[in-house]
């Protein structure tokens, strides 16, 4: 029984250090705009499959200390269509006029 406590503190000291590894911070530097497209693909339950397609991009507006900042999130399109007809345009929204 004392081994297997043993082994148990051993899990409980090792996995907050794995997972403080596993979390890495994302450094943004202030003032650039960081543009990502994503490109996926969802099930909605009684509706089918889709595909899911989106432009967005990060800035550091605001930094708090060394392992903070305040980031504005645009998105700039985002597109919905059916995974069967995926040149659907009826989806697509374009945000970067707003």
């Amino acid at each position: 029984m004392g081994t297997q406590s043993a082994w148990y503190l051993k899990i409980l000291l090792v996995l907050p250090i794995a997972l403080e590894v596993q979390s890495r911070f994302i450094d943004f530097k202030p003032g650039y705009e960081y543009v990502y497209s994503f490109e996926g693909h969802s099930t909605v339950k009684d509706l089918g499959k889709f595909i899911v397609k989106a432009k967005v991009s990060y800035t550091n507006i605001q930094n708090y200390g060394h392992d903070r900042q305040e980031l504005l999130l645009k998105v700039h399109t985002f597109n919905l269509a059916p995974e069967n007809d995926p040149d659907l345009k009826s989806g697509e929204l374009d945000f970067s006029k707003w």
